[in-house]
């Protein structure tokens, strides 16, 4: 019995990966007002999306510990998901995914923001501009 539930289970999350898609938003630390300017920002083209997509930021930090950090996820202005990225069950790890149904919304251009909190150090944000388009039914 216990056979043919982890079968089923691993076949479901093989669907389930073959059908989402990776999507990693890159977190930008505040700088000092008065330090150099080093580079210009490339300006990344809009993401098209469909489906499921797995939401991810980069980099993580290096300290592991409960109820420091907290990643928002927001599409345009709502508030879609938050995590502290800690769990009990792994604790030697963080992870900020997020699966994101964007079958929810309607085809179009939004702005994925991630707001990335650190209670012992300075904040991130992050942005990325996808474009929704489900195919037809």
């Amino acid at each position: 019995m216990l056979k043919a539930i982890l079968t089923v289970l691993m076949f479901a999350a093989l669907i389930f990966s073959a059908y989402a898609q990776d999507l990693t938003v890159n977190l930008v630390f505040p700088k000092s007002s008065r330090g150099p300017v080093t580079g210009v920002k490339k300006i990344e083209p809009p993401v098209e999306v469909s489906g499921t997509l797995i939401l991810d930021v980069n980099p993580y930090p290096t300290a592991v510990e409960d109820s420091r950090y907290s990643a928002q996820y927001f599409l345009n202005d709502e508030l879609v998901y938050e995590t502290n990225g800690y769990d009990a069950a792994t604790p030697g790890r963080l992870d900020f995914k997020y699966a994101l149904d964007t079958t929810k919304y309607d085809n179009g251009s939004y702005r994925l923001f991630v707001n990335f909190w650190d209670n012992k150090g300075p904040s991130a944000i992050g942005t990325k501009d996808i474009i929704i388009t489900q195919p037809a039914q």
